[in-house]
């Protein structure tokens, strides 16, 4: 009896600090607000902020006022800084370069949710409108990006000019299961008190083959210091199955808009083997195999990811 006494006196403890994390976590975090975004502005780790219809964005925009629009689209739980490499190499080459934190990520808000296909994809379109970017423009996306883009381009095939798909998710046949993350309560207190710490795990693998690790991984933690973005991850699972976005692949396909894929072989979080899906649905890809390569060559392999994308992008704007 006494042994059950202790326990049921453990659990109590155990739920109780459980109960206690979830709001301190919350606390212990920044909010992303007008002042935040001011200060941000102050220190230039900001370049603008656009406010959306559902949301302010945060977005850099480079190059020549008058020239081609090539819209660069980050993938899940990174931000815009991604490309910080692909900036300055394609503004040189005359392009006028957009570069936007999806919402939930970077400096962009958290939204209240959900975080939906839907909603990126109109964060684009209106972000384009903003801008007053009323042309066709290049859309390049990586990972989760890459699904974004297909959907971008699928829904407006008329405001594209190209697409670029750097290890694109989306080309899943089955659609995937959030499990934990279904849950209400446990999902939730997950995100929240383990979720920063898991995703910057996550992230750091990528950040160790960058040429200045410590620098990168401050850029993520910068980003993911303010309030809503764990969380803002964990609404992404729930409501967006951008693993499985197959149909908008197949209208990819009948659009015959120009399309190339830069894989690295090596990659085992979108498997170069789903090039294969790829072709299926979008006969006109170009395949471009980065040999040896893993997930996120954007971030730690600019130049050798840019080296297709340069000519087919000129060849695209028929020079």
């Amino acid at each position: 009896m006494k042994f059950l006494r202790w326990l049921w006196r453990g659990l109590a403890l155990v739920v109780a600090a459980a109960a206690i994390a979830y709001p301190a976590f919350d606390w212990l975090r920044v909010p992303l607000d007008d002042a935040a975004r001011n200060a941000l502005l102050a220190s230039g780790q900001a370049q603008r902020f656009v406010t959306l219809p559902a949301g302010v964005t945060q977005v850099r925009v480079d190059g020549p006022a008058g020239g081609p629009v090539v819209v660069l689209i980050h993938g899940f739980s990174a931000a815009g800084f991604v490309f910080d490499d692909w900036i300055a190499p394609l503004s040189a080459a005359g392009y006028r370069v957009i570069v936007p934190d999806l919402y939930g990520h970077g400096y962009s808000e958290r939204l209240a949710g959900p975080y939906t296909k839907e909603i990126y994809v109109e964060q684009i379109a209106s972000l384009l409108d903003a801008l007053q970017a009323s042309g066709p423009v290049h859309v390049v996306g990586s990972s989760m990006g890459g699904s974004v883009t297909a959907s971008f381009a699928a829904r407006y095939p008329g405001r594209v000019k190209s697409v670029t798909l750097i290890a694109p998710a989306g080309l899943q046949e089955a659609k995937s299961e959030g499990r934990w993350a279904s849950a209400p309560v446990i999902g939730d207190w997950m995100a929240r008190v383990l979720g920063p710490s898991v995703l910057e795990y996550g992230f750091a693998q990528v950040a160790s083959r960058t040429k200045d690790p410590f620098v990168t991984m401050e850029k993520f933690r910068e980003c993911s210091r303010f309030r809503g973005h764990a969380e803002g991850v964990l609404d992404v699972v729930r409501h967006y199955d951008f693993l499985s976005q197959t149909a908008d692949f197949d209208a990819l396909g009948r659009s015959g808009l120009p399309v190339l894929a830069v894989w690295g072989t090596a990659d085992q979080v979108i498997p170069f083997a789903q090039s294969a899906a790829l072709k299926r649905r979008v006969p006109q890809a170009l395949v471009v195999a980065l040999k040896g390569l893993p997930h996120g060559t954007p971030i730690f392999a600019p130049d050798a990811t840019m080296a297709p994308i340069l000519p087919f992008l000129a060849k695209a704007e028929g020079r």
